[in-house]
């Protein structure tokens, strides 16, 4: 791996990426092929996350780093803060990020949107290198957080919004212990062996369900959830005991005993297709919930290996001390797995209701207000975001209604946003700086259906600017504008085209995307278009060869 590993490998759809102390990134498929291999700038921290296949890297203690899916990377942020935590990713991309005394927001393209300054997070002290207890997101997205501070030896915590307010500060029923999150909330667990669902309904946060510990009070110690049920660790002498519970309503399914793991020392664990996945240093196991073991194995000497690691495709990797990554298949899938995308989920929601009479769609929102949301956004000024966002949402969405009816009905007058140009501008300057995943259904939906010149060169140009386009919509818009939309005259709008496809191509970094860029700037280089088209696409496609995709 050209170094030691030093932090648990990161999976990917293709297979894994690791990071060594000879700062370097290895990109490699499950069958151990390495398809890339990049520096970086910095000294290389234990945190490695992955989202969409995008990684997100810790570097020189607090500079956060985004690495798109071919290796490249597309910006450095310093936070301010040492990092403590491993970041991730929200519903729409924001990148959260921990430190001992605070939580920070980062843009999809490496805008600070907040951070708050909390204070110190607690700490599990039966664990090793002091680790903290993680971040957990709950069903409404907001986060929580758990503080070092007790009242009368009850864990106090923080529910934080994904824009950085806090909207509650809780006393829990007990000490903390260790915490988990489900579809349904965060299952907790307490030092004196009782387990309890916390979960949001409503905007406000509750107890959903409390189980009682065992009569010896032995404490939980790890959690492992799947999406229906959860397996509770607790250490029972040397043996390992399992509760297996019903995520919804608490109740217990089965319990059982996995001979020998010592919980203190655990070194991975996860939800796994049939079942549960957990290693301390001695030993690996994976069970399902009725306490079959399907296969467990004995690890070499801990002196030899940093990180283990269990994938979804079966595999345990264990990153060796020597340099060399190994991999172990330890079950197999049946069929090829398809590659799923992040489930999309929104933050925010329209902040009213789009307004019409006559059968007149037009906004509700004035250009002043426009202006305001457009500048704060391009300026990477997002203290009140969420209202923002939602005034936003509600103008995209009138602008595709009013195109849809104009479409359909040609002869009615809808054209509110035809005759404001400028208006339009503000709005889409607006979506291509939010930096988010939102907008990007809406500027193809807006693409494949706008036909005014003027107005379809803003949209080309904004939706090139966003640049995030996970399923390739907004380039299947593109291919749309260049077969039907576009003439031999149309030289400035095939340049800008050919510019806003790059800007693309190259941020996602996706060999499939690279083919769907080829496709549209094929376009460009037949008779149908002018030969200053086509020298222009031909250049812009020698420099998306040359990002080596």
């Amino acid at each position: 791996m050209g170094g030691e590993t030093v932090a648990p490998p990161a999976e990917t759809s293709y297979g894994f990426a690791a990071v060594t102390d000879g700062r370097m990134i290895s990109a490699c498929t499950q069958k151990g092929v390495i398809l890339w291999q990049k520096s970086i700038k910095g000294k290389p921290e234990k945190f490695l996350s992955s989202w969409n296949d995008f990684l997100i890297v810790v570097t020189d203690k607090s500079i956060l780093n985004l690495i798109n899916p071919s290796g490249a990377l597309l910006w450095s942020a310093d936070c301010g803060f040492e990092v403590t935590q491993k970041p991730f990713s929200g519903w729409d991309g924001r990148i959260f990020v921990r430190g001992a005394k605070t939580l920070a927001c980062f843009g999809i393209k490496g805008s600070l949107k907040w951070k708050i300054e909390l204070e110190d997070t607690a700490i599990l002290q039966n664990l090793p290198n002091s680790q903290n207890l993680p971040t957990a997101c709950l069903p409404d997205g907001s986060l929580l957080i758990v503080l070092s501070k007790n009242i009368e030896g009850k864990s106090c915590g923080l529910r934080i919004s994904p824009f950085g307010k806090i909207l509650e500060e809780i006393t829990f029923s007990g000490k903390i212990s260790c915490l988990a999150q489900c579809p349904e909330g965060v299952i907790l667990g307490f030092s004196d062996g009782s387990t309890g669902l916390f979960s949001v309904q409503k905007e406000n946060s509750f107890s959903s369900w409390v189980l009682k510990p065992e009569e010896n009070n032995l404490p939980i110690k790890k959690i492992i959830c799947r999406q229906d049920s959860s397996a509770l660790l607790l250490n029972n002498g040397t043996d390992l005991k399992v509760r297996i519970v019903e995520n919804k309503t608490g109740s217990i399914i089965q319990e059982f005993f996995c001979g020998k793991l010592n919980l203190n020392l655990t070194k991975y664990c996860r939800p796994t297709e049939r079942g549960f996945f957990i290693s301390d240093s001695f030993r690996a196991i994976e069970f399902d919930k009725n306490g079959s073991i399907f296969w467990e194995a004995k690890l070499p000497s801990e002196a030899t290996w940093n990180f283990i690691t269990f994938t979804d495709e079966g595999q345990i990797l264990l990153c060796m001390k020597n340099w060399v990554l190994n991999a172990f298949l330890m079950s197999q899938s049946v069929g090829n797995k398809k590659r799923l995308l992040s489930q999309v989920k929104n933050y925010t929601t329209p902040s009213k209701n789009i307004q019409s009479y006559d059968g007149t769609v037009y906004s509700p929102v004035p250009f002043y207000r426009v202006e305001e949301i457009a500048s704060a956004f391009c300026r990477a000024d997002f203290s009140t975001e969420k209202e923002m966002t939602q005034e936003l949402m509600e103008l995209s969405q009138s602008f595709i209604e009013e195109l849809f009816e104009k479409n359909r009905n040609p002869r009615e007058q809808k054209d509110f946003y035809s005759a404001n140009p400028l208006y339009v501008q503000k709005i889409l300057q607006a979506m291509s700086s939010c930096e988010t995943d939102i907008f990007a259904s809406d500027f193809a939906k807006l693409l494949e259906l706008e036909d005014d010149p003027l107005i379809l060169e803003i949209l080309i140009d904004t939706s090139g600017n966003f640049g995030y386009d996970e399923g390739g919509v907004i380039l299947q818009a593109y291919e749309i504008v260049a077969e039907k939309k576009l003439q031999k005259k149309d030289v400035r709008l095939a340049k800008m085209l050919c510019d806003s496809t790059y800007k693309i191509v190259s941020f996602m970094g996706r060999p499939a995307l690279y083919r769907q860029g080829k496709q549209i700037l094929s376009n460009f280089m037949t008779d149908r278009f002018d030969r200053q088209a086509g020298s222009y696409a031909m250049e812009t496609f020698t420099k998306i060869l040359n990002l080596e995709l």
